[in-house]
């Protein structure tokens, strides 16, 4: 069980790790370009393609259109598909777990054959 010393520390790592660093502030889906845009707090954008990503390749737009924003800014939640997604882990070209990155990579390797 965590202590309320222990709580409080990380709460205010928290607080720090999103005051230094970018996180998402707003996100919706582009239909047109089918890909979800992200608007960060440094008034960046960032997109990326639903296709790419583990958890919404097979996704309508439909099941797309809601995303939901973490308290913390670093996660968004596709409540329609139940999908989480690090919003961190997608801005460095990581979009699903390693299985999955690699059975994408032998089908991908299947297909040129």
């Amino acid at each position: 069980m965590i202590d309320r010393e222990d709580y409080e520390d990380a709460v205010q790592r928290g607080l720090r790790r999103r005051k230094e660093n970018p996180h998402a502030v707003r996100a919706r889906l582009d239909r047109k370009r089918q890909r979800v845009v992200v608007t960060l707090s440094s008034h960046d954008e960032f997109y990326f393609f639903p296709a790419e990503v583990e958890g919404l390749s097979h996704a309508s737009s439909v099941n797309l259109a809601r995303i939901e924003i973490s308290p913390s800014g670093f996660g968004l939640h596709f409540p329609e598909l139940d999908v989480d997604v690090y919003l961190p882990a997608l801005m460095r070209g990581v979009y699903g777990s390693t299985e999955w990155l690699a059975k994408r990579a032998r089908q991908a390797t299947a297909d040129i054959r």
